[in-house]
């Protein structure tokens, strides 16, 4: 990882349920980490759902390693938000290389 081309700031934050006071839950994000990353040119995808042509792009973002798994949280980058659909630690992948 070169940590020059780090250059956007990020936020993280983790989906967190909490008592809404009326014997129920709601989901609030909470602000966990701001961190210095970098975001990959998005892959896009044409999809069919239900029945009608569709787009997904997916957008890589590189950053340096957390201490906990962020999959499932959000990202937000230069006004946009992400949501994070898997988290890899290329550190524990080179672990494993043979």
């Amino acid at each position: 990882m070169d940590a020059g081309k780090l250059n956007k700031r990020m936020v993280l934050y983790k989906p967190v349920d909490v008592a809404d006071g009326q014997g129920g839950r709601t989901r609030k994000l909470v602000s966990m980490y701001t961190v210095w990353g970098s975001l990959k040119v998005p892959r896009t995808a044409i999809k069919e759902v239900q029945g009608n042509p569709g787009a997904e792009l997916n957008y890589e973002a590189v950053l340096r390693r957390l201490p906990e798994d962020v999959t499932g949280w959000r990202l937000h980058c230069e006004g946009r938000i992400y949501d994070i659909v898997a988290a890899v630690s290329y550190t524990h992948l080179r672990a494993h290389e043979t």
